[in-house]
């Protein structure tokens, strides 16, 4: 019987344990993508009229890691220095990524590496990580529905077809996080 209650509470430990894991990664990722918003929101101030978000090629937003990782490499560039250090998912040698979706790509309306505007940009734009927690997480929904017009007009902008083959498609329990431009 002592060793049956041990069991137990071993197992009852070792589930909060990592669950408490899983959350501290969980709330890791909604503090990296405020950050990256915040940088997004700085790069603008240098892009054409202020009304433009920075954006890679459109060979970099085919798949949304590239488009992030492009992100990165911009906001951290040394000559712009909008974000000090490239944020990644903590678990990203697992396979888990950061995701940055674009509506459109506007023509020589950013700065690329000094300040002469000469990079792609966008006006509508979402940021997605998927949560350990998944659609227990109550941020799922409640980004989801923040962000469901942007993701919206990028899927239609790209022809309805963009998050075809995404897995999954974005929805209220898609288990992901949402950040998107205001």
């Amino acid at each position: 019987m002592t060793i049956m209650l041990i069991g137990i509470l071993s197992a009852l430990g070792f589930y909060a344990f990592t669950s408490a894991q899983q959350k501290a990664r969980d709330g890791k990722r909604k503090t990296d993508l405020a950050e990256v918003k915040k940088a997004l929101e700085h790069a603008k101030n240098d892009c054409k009229a202020g009304s433009y978000y920075p954006v890679g090629s459109p060979s970099t937003m085919g798949y949304e890691k590239n488009g992030y990782t492009w992100l990165k490499n911009y906001l951290t560039n040394n000559n712009l220095q909008y974000l000090g250090e490239g944020l990644d998912d903590p678990q990203s040698n697992a396979g888990n990524f950061y995701a940055y979706d674009v509506a459109e790509l506007n023509n020589n309306v950013c700065p690329i590496s000094t300040l002469a505007l000469t990079n792609k940009g966008t006006k509508t734009w979402i940021l997605r990580v998927k949560l350990e927690l998944g659609s227990r997480d109550p941020d799922n929904a409640r980004t989801f529905n923040t962000c469901s017009d942007k993701i919206t007009t990028i899927n239609l902008a790209w022809g309805g077809s963009y998050f075809i083959g995404s897995n999954p498609v974005p929805s209220a329990s898609d288990g992901y996080y949402y950040v998107c431009n205001d």
